[in-house]
């Protein structure tokens, strides 16, 4: 995991403290990254994947097993942590998909940020 962080940390440096959103497939998701995101100024969205159910450091309870059996049930749950929040999703389609994301504003407080 500390190879695949540092390569995303790579990936993502020119923006780091602009407040933008990465959004990632599965093969990224962990509280971890999203931590790590989150120090840098950061937001993100990424999918996680069935093998990842739930890795150590998400929310307690397994939010798949509280997903009702009916199609389009979903369940959503919220964690403190010391960098920020952390929003974690299911939803029933043909199989359950998850999600987990970190919360804030889309604004950055420094008045002197550059826009793109």
């Amino acid at each position: 995991m500390k190879k695949l962080t540092a390569t995303v940390k790579r990936l993502v440096k020119p923006w780091f403290g602009s407040g933008r959103t990465v959004i990632a497939d599965s093969w990224f998701d962990s509280p971890d990254m999203i931590s790590m995101l989150m120090n840098h100024g950061l937001y993100s969205i990424m999918q996680v994947t069935k093998r990842h159910y739930w890795p150590q450091g998400m929310p307690e309870t397994d939010i798949v097993e509280s997903v009702d059996a009916n199609y389009g049930s979903y369940y959503t749950m919220k964690k403190d942590t010391t960098n920020g929040k952390m929003l974690v999703c299911a939803f029933r389609a043909q199989k359950i998909k998850a999600f987990v994301s970190s919360c804030g504003i889309t604004r950055l407080v420094d008045e002197d940020l550059q826009v793109f």
